[in-house]
Order: structure tokens, then C-alpha cells, then sequence
């Protein structure tokens, strides 16, 4: 069996399983949680400091583009309860709390309030990162998708991430909103570290340490795809970054840098990024890592017909900090 399909039934076994059925009770330590879901996922048990990996890969329901959230899981229309998302499990009704209960599945339904911020000004690639992260949604989640009011309009060399992570801080500095966390929609993970400076009181992820954190768990050899042969250098740099440089077949990019207006590569190369997946899964690649800011939602366009799973930087940012926020719901809630 390929390492993909381990993945794939990994994932799914999460998702109709695990996933709004099992449950722990109060008091009971989110590392206790953890190990039990690896423990039902792996058929084996799995103590606590070995979990973060089977984690990463369950908690990201929707960032391979195979492997999307089936959204019948739960009936849309359940309400919310503290921030938490009660199961409607085992005879009990939709508007019955579980008392002494929470969800097993502590990486699952906290209502969010997320900023996410594009660092370069292209209306077109924030409107694309919007729609992708609303995909990401679930009930009662409230995202706000910005861009900043100044610096480049596509990040490709190092003076336009200067420029970029400076407007990026100020982007957050001006933002006067609830917020659980922060997504930087960018594959320089843009104005990460002085972001994390000036809010160290909520998680803040990147999309490309996202995209990596997921092909690592997937594991085996990977590849990036992308729309310009001027970003690979910069791409190849932040998996060698991520510590994933050996397992890296290559970044395959459509031959063109003409960018024009960048909210519209996913229109004009749709097909070209497709070969280039195909590509890659002909080199063995287990996942693909979609290249780019500007490739926000191309992996469930692509997916339906990709031989191989496609990972979405944003998607796994907002599924990553869902899985930070639920922890901290449970554990502020016990």
C-alpha cells in the first residue's frame, strides 16, 4: 500500500470513526485525549510525546485536497455551546449539552475568530485567499481576510519581504478586533516572528510552515508545484527551513513569469499545474505542496482528478490553529 493510501484511510477512519462520537470527561488532560485518538487511529497505543505527528495529520480535514471534510458529519444548524460544539451522540438531542462531557475530537468544532492577512496589496490574490479560508469555515466561525495598505503587490525577492513584513505588523498593529489567531497567507510565512512579538497571547502560523507540517506527517518524498520559476528558489529554501530539504523531489513551475495580475494565475494555468502534479506523482511524490499565496483553493479545484493528494497552505493554517484553539477551549473549559 502506498504511503498516500495509509494516509488517505488515516484520515478517514478520523473522520467517520472518531469524529464527534468518542468523548472524554472532565478533568481528563489533553495529552491523555491525544494519545487516545492516536491509539484509535494507529490500533496501537501511542503515549503522549509520540502523538504530534498522527495529530498534524488528523487535525487537517480539508488541506489535501483527497482527503476533504466530509461536512454531514454533523447537521449545520447544531448550535454552540461555550465555543464548543457539542455531539449529538447517542440518543441525545441537538440542543442538549452533554454534561460532564466534550468532544473526543477536540480538534474539531471551536467557533473561531480568525485574522487572516494576505502580505502582498493584490485585491485579486485576497479575494482568492478569502474564498479558500471561507471553504475552511465551519458553522459560527468568523474570519476577516486583509491585505495591507501598502508594499508589494506579489512577494518574489527578499526586498519585497522586507517591504511585506513591515506592512504585514502594521496590518495587525491596526486591527481592532476579537481574534484566536492569525494566518499569514504568504509562502515566506511573511512577518511571522515580529507578529508572534506583538501577539503572544494567540498563535500565529504561516501558510508555508502549514503546507510543510502536513507533508511531513503525510511522509515519504514530496513536491511543490508553483507559477513562476522565479518563486522556486525562495519555495526550495523554506522546505530546506522546515527541515525537509532530503525529502524534496523537486518544485516544478509553469514556464512563465509574466505574472500579470496575480489574483488570476489559478484561471490562466489551471491546466499546466495539473500536468505538473502529475508530474510529480510520476516521480513518487506521496503529496504536493501548492506553491504560493496566489494558489489559495487551487488544490480542491485540482483534486477531483489529481493522482495525487494536494495540500493547501491556508486550508492547513486555519486547520491547524482550530486544533490550538479547541485545545485551549477544552482545557479552559475542564
Amino acid at each position: 500500500m502506498r504511503r498516500s493510501d495509509r494516509a488517505r484511510d488515516a484520515i478517514q477512519e478520523f473522520q467517520h470513526g472518531l469524529h464527534g462520537q468518542l468523548r472524554i470527561s472532565a478533568g481528563t488532560s489533553v495529552s491523555t485525549a491525544s494519545s487516545t485518538i492516536a491509539a484509535r487511529i494507529t490500533g496501537a497505543p501511542c503515549p503522549a510525546r509520540s502523538v504530534l505527528p498522527i495529530l498534524v495529520l488528523a487535525g487537517f480535514l480539508g488541506c489535501v485536497g483527497h482527503l476533504r471534510h466530509c461536512r454531514d458529519i454533523h447537521a449545520q444548524d447544531h448550535p454552540f455551546h461555550y465555543d464548543v460544539h457539542w455531539c449529538n451522540a447517542g440518543g441525545v438531542g441537538a440542543h442538549q449539552p452533554l454534561s460532564g462531557n466534550f468532544p473526543l475530537a477536540i480538534l474539531g468544532h471551536s467557533v473561531m475568530r480568525l485574522l487572516i492577512i494576505n502580505p502582498n496589496t493584490s485585491k485579486g490574490v485576497t479575494a482568492r485567499i478569502k474564498a479558500a479560508a471561507d471553504g475552511a469555515a465551519r458553522p459560527g466561525d468568523r474570519f476577516t481576510t486583509l491585505c495591507p495598505t501598502f508594499g508589494p503587490e506579489l512577494i518574489v525577492t527578499d526586498a519585497d519581504a522586507d517591504h511585506a513584513s513591515h506592512a504585514v505588523l502594521e496590518t495587525v498593529k491596526a486591527y481592532k478586533g476579537d481574534c484566536d489567531g492569525i494566518v499569514l497567507a504568504s509562502f515566506g510565512n511573511t512577518g511571522d516572528e515580529a507578529v508572534r512579538l506583538l501577539r503572544p497571547d494567540i498563535p500565529v502560523i504561516g501558510i508555508a510552515a502549514a503546507a510543510f507540517s502536513i507533508a511531513s506527517a503525510v511522509g515519504g518524498n514530496f513536491g511543490i508545484v508553483t507559477f513562476g520559476p522565479s518563486l522556486v528558489p525562495a519555495l526550495q529554501a523554506k522546505a530546506e527551513e522546515a527541515g525537509l530539504g532530503p525529502k524534496l523531489l523537486g518544485t516544478l513551475a509553469v514556464d512563465t513569469d509574466d505574472f500579470g495580475d496575480p489574483g488570476t494565475v489559478q484561471d490562466r494555468y489551471v491546466n499546466e499545474m495539473g500536468r505538473l502534479c502529475e508530474n510529480m506523482h510520476e516521480r513518487g511524490a506521496s503529496c504536493v505542496v501548492m506553491g504560493g499565496g496566489p494558489l489559495a483553493g487551487m488544490a480542491a479545484k485540482l483534486a477531483p482528478t489529481s493522482p495525487v493528494p494536494l495540500i493547501d497552505g491556508t486550508h492547513g493554517a486555519i486547520n491547524i490553529l482550530r486544533t490550538l484553539v479547541g485545545h485551549r477551549h477544552v482545557e479552559n473549559a475542564v
